[in-house]
């Protein structure tokens, strides 16, 4: 997704955590994230469409998350095992206090 690297080019941070998850799992963990907020109407980039490629998706997957410096943006990352190709990505507004 071009906003994560564009917070990743502008002095955000990334972290990627050890091990890895099925991606069946995470499509429905995020499925549930995305009707939460649309019911909430929290602002969401790409939400759906990272449920849709992780439910395409057939092998593990390895998280990391991009945290903008400036901007309420943060945004998850769902790489192949090693951490070299992103599968999908999803931003999320965050909210103040």
């Amino acid at each position: 997704m071009t906003a994560a690297r564009d917070a990743l080019l502008a002095g955000g941070t990334c972290t990627l955590w050890e091990g890895v998850m099925p991606a069946g799992t995470l499509a429905q963990v995020y499925e549930r994230r995305l009707r939460r907020t649309r019911r909430i109407g929290q602002e969401t980039l790409g939400l759906e469409q990272a449920v849709q490629r992780l439910r395409q998706y057939e092998g593990a997957v390895r998280l990391g998350r991009v945290d903008a410096s400036v901007g309420p943006w943060a945004f998850m990352l769902f790489l192949d095992p090693e951490g070299r190709s992103v599968i999908a990505c999803t931003g999320v507004r965050q909210r103040k206090g």
